[in-house]
């Protein structure tokens, strides 16, 4: 006589979709292990030390890439010898200015967030110009807290209808970042003139 299934004895089993699941979670619970345990994946990306030897590799190599023109040498010479010429005054954060123009002494000072007009030229130390609202032939205006901080800092300094320049070091420009065609660790040198304060 054929002995039918025990239809009791089936309900031990776990059904397909549940094998599915279970095995997935088994799947799961594993890749969480292997990328956050101690030494994992997610340990050896954010490797604190790693970081910083890899910025400081790229910080070096930006430096070394650098024209003998622009060099770090080069920039630190030229502030020291322009901090000597006539006129030339350093303000304790290091920015350096000299009056090529003084307006009305009436003429109004921006604040630290105040809007302004100014035609501009601005050169790295070895004469190239990099950029020129007077080229340009037309004045910029914003505000003097959107600005490198030797903007800021130097512009504050100025009345309306004044002409300064100013050399900028260059933890007070773009420092390791750089810009555009302005490469890392850069002084640079600004001419402005102050044409109104809004």
């Amino acid at each position: 006589m054929t002995k039918k299934p025990d239809p009791a004895a089936r309900t031990n089993l776990p059904s397909t979709p549940m094998m599915v699941i279970l095995g997935g979670a088994f799947l799961c619970l594993a890749l969480v292990v292997g990328i956050f345990a101690p030494g994992g994946f997610l340990d050896s990306l954010t490797s604190s030390q790693d970081v910083d030897t890899t910025i400081e590799d790229m910080l070096n190599h930006q430096a070394d890439a650098l024209p003998e023109a622009l060099s770090a040498e080069k920039n630190a010479a030229f502030l020291a010898e322009n901090a000597k010429k006539p006129g030339v005054k350093t303000t304790a954060s290091g920015l350096q200015y000299r009056v090529i123009k003084a307006g009305p002494g009436s003429g109004k000072q921006p604040g630290p967030a105040t809007e302004v007009t100014v035609h501009y030229a601005g050169t790295m130390i070895d004469g190239t110009e990099f950029d020129s609202s007077i080229k340009r032939g037309e004045p910029s205006t914003f505000t003097l807290d959107m600005v490198i901080p030797g903007w800021t800092e130097g512009v504050q300094l100025m009345h309306e209808g004044d002409k300064f320049e100013f050399v900028i070091p260059q933890d007070l420009a773009y420092a390791e970042r750089g810009k555009g065609s302005i490469p890392p660790f850069q002084t640079l040198v600004f001419q402005i003139e102050l044409i109104k304060v809004h």
